[in-house]
C-alpha cells in the first residue's frame, strides 16, 4: 500500500464506544497513567511529524512538532498534578502500582 492509499481512521480499532465515550474513558486514568498516555501521544506525534518532515510537508510537520510539545507540556503538568494527589490514594497504590512517566518523570 502506497503512502497515498493510506485511510486514518476516524474510530478506534477494537473499541466499542465513539470517541466521546473514549475520551471519558481516557479522562478517568488515574493522573499517572494519564501521563503516560498524554506522553506516548507526544511521542506518537512526533514520530507523524518527522515521517511529513521527510516528505517535505514542512508546514505540516512543523504544526504537528508543536502539538507534540504541547501534549508533551501537558503530560509533564498531568504529572505533577499525580505528585499532588498520590498521597490522597494510598488504598489505590496497594492495588494498582503507581505507573512510570518517561519523559514527564525526567522533568519532575
Amino acid at each position: 500500500m502506497t503512502n497515498k492509499d493510506r485511510v486514518h481512521a476516524v474510530t478506534v480499532a477494537g473499541y466499542p464506544g465513539d470517541l466521546a465515550a473514549l475520551a471519558t474513558e481516557v479522562g478517568r486514568l488515574r493522573y499517572d497513567a494519564l501521563a503516560v498516555f498524554l506522553d506516548e501521544l507526544s511521542k506518537e506525534l512526533a514520530r507523524q511529524a518527522d515521517g511529513d518532515r521527510q516528505r517535505n510537508r514542512v508546514v505540516l510537520a512543523g504544526r504537528l512538532e508543536e502539538l507534540a510539545a504541547q501534549v508533551e507540556q501537558n503530560s509533564v503538568a498531568t504529572h505533577e498534578i499525580w505528585r499532588l494527589c498520590r498521597k490522597h490514594v494510598p488504598h489505590e497504590l496497594k492495588q494498582t502500582p503507581e505507573v512510570k512517566v518517561s519523559r514527564a518523570a525526567d522533568a519532575s
